[in-house]
């Protein structure tokens, strides 16, 4: 799949939940890939980001799990419920209401697939709060990739494509491509220390979250930091 040339502009992702406004959060097609689908994915960039044209930004890659996948039409807002994109959202909800001495939250719905499940009953720790040091911290220091698998291609992160994805944001974007960071839980942590084996001399660190990978392969990611969380 490629449509070289054309350039990558934001698309509706058929939900209000990733409405943001004072971070700017898009959702894209991804252009080129190797495969005949590519991953859907959303951007954040730094509210500074135009005005430091100059400026070379570290990324963080996010990689969701299974249950945060898409399995149905317009089905994207399962994969910001949590980890990185939860905390840009909360970073907007922070900056929406200044005079509120909470910590921000957020109401993304499960995936119809999963509010009647036993998982979910035990309890949904999306709507935890987010420290705000820690929404300011990312939200202003990083550009963020949150690809939204689709299940209707399978299950798993493709290594292949996720490489192509990454080709591709670096192109668009003023990325520091010394200090590019993948992580990702469950589904997304198996996918972070694959991704990491696929292209070792890439990443600054992983940060693998109830994942595993090729013990066989593990020599080639040996010299990258990485912090993993069981």
């Amino acid at each position: 799949m490629s449509t070289d040339g054309i350039k990558s502009v934001p698309k509706d992702p058929g939900h209000p939940y990733a409405n943001t406004s004072h971070v700017y959060f898009k959702y894209f097609d991804q252009r080129t890939s190797n495969a005949p689908f590519g991953y859907e994915h959303f951007v954040s960039l730094p509210p500074t980001y135009d005005a430091d044209s100059g400026r070379e930004w570290p990324l963080v890659l996010f990689l969701h799990g299974a249950g945060e996948s898409q399995r149905g039409k317009d089905e994207s807002y399962a994969s910001i419920r949590h980890g990185i994109p939860k905390v840009i959202l909360c970073y907007d909800k922070l900056k929406s209401d200044k005079c509120s001495k909470t910590a921000p939250t957020i109401n993304v719905p499960l995936a119809p697939r999963l509010r009647q499940s036993r998982q979910t009953k035990q309890g949904d720790k999306s709507v935890e709060p987010v420290d705000p040091e820690v929404c300011t911290a990312l939200a202003e220091n990083l550009i963020t990739v949150t690809p939204s698998l689709n299940m209707d291609h399978g299950y798993g992160w493709n290594a292949s494509i996720l490489s192509a994805l990454l080709d591709e944001i670096v192109e668009r974007y003023h990325v520091d491509l010394n200090r590019i960071h993948v992580t990702g839980f469950s589904m997304g942590g198996y996918g972070t220390w694959d991704l990491g084996m696929q292209t070792p001399n890439r990443f600054a660190t992983l940060i693998p979250i109830c994942g595993g990978g090729d013990s066989i392969r593990a020599g080639l990611i040996q010299h990258i930091p990485q912090w993993c969380v069981s």
